[in-house]
């Protein structure tokens, strides 16, 4: 695997990422917005951990 196809592929992998952490919150109950919270702070942190992955020099 060469560089670009690894580049293109994190690209992809960060673009969904960043959609589902800018989705908005379920409102339906209270377990389902601790769910979402959690989810949405998964998707955060792993959008952080490709960033530096990628910005590392």
């Amino acid at each position: 695997m060469n560089a670009d196809l690894l580049f293109d592929k994190l690209k992809q992998i960060l673009q969904f990422v960043e959609a589902k952490a800018n989705k908005p919150l379920d409102n339906y109950n209270y377990e389902t917005r601790l769910w979402s919270k959690g989810y949405r702070k998964a998707m955060i942190t792993t959008r952080d951990f490709i960033w530096r992955i990628l910005n590392w020099n």
